[in-house]
């Protein structure tokens, strides 16, 4: 059976589209930038060399 198919994309949708798209990558950058910070503020101490 032969089919035949029709992808319809409207601008309102696109848009919402991007616009959660771009709140998904701001959380993905947003995030690793925190805890490297958090990082940054611990002190880090390792056995003195004999």
């Amino acid at each position: 059976m032969r089919q035949r198919w029709l992808v319809i994309e409207s601008e309102a949708c696109k848009e919402s589209y991007l616009k959660q798209l771009e709140k998904r990558l701001t959380k993905k950058y947003t995030q690793p930038q925190s805890q490297l910070r958090k990082l940054c503020q611990q002190e880090f101490a390792c056995a003195k060399d004999g």
